[in-house]
């Protein structure tokens, strides 16, 4: 896994125009059924958050190359928003077409 800050360069892809990089890090978070209750969904994000903050588990993280944030359902509604965007770029840079 990787943050960003490891973005992959498509200099290094012959396949993909050269100078172009587009970050490919994962997101990593939990979903669940819709119609879940919103007190119900903060609790799990606090505790998520809570965990992913303790000393232990950010050195954890950051040796698998992975950025710890910790946050509310906004926020990775957002991230996942955000990652669509870049993968939509990504595929208009290929030339991929659905099948």
């Amino acid at each position: 896994m990787v943050t960003s800050d490891m973005a992959l360069t498509m200099e290094f892809s012959p396949t993909v125009t050269p100078g172009i990089t587009i970050d490919f890090a994962p997101t990593i978070g939990f979903t669940g059924p819709a119609g879940v209750p919103p007190p119900i969904v903060a609790k799990i994000a606090q505790d998520v958050a809570d965990v992913v903050h303790e000393p232990a588990m950010v050195e954890r993280m950051r040796v698998l190359g992975i950025d710890p944030i910790g946050g509310d359902s906004r926020a990775y509604t957002a991230s996942i928003a955000a990652d669509r965007v870049r993968y939509e770029k990504a595929v208009k840079v290929a030339g991929a077409k659905g099948e």
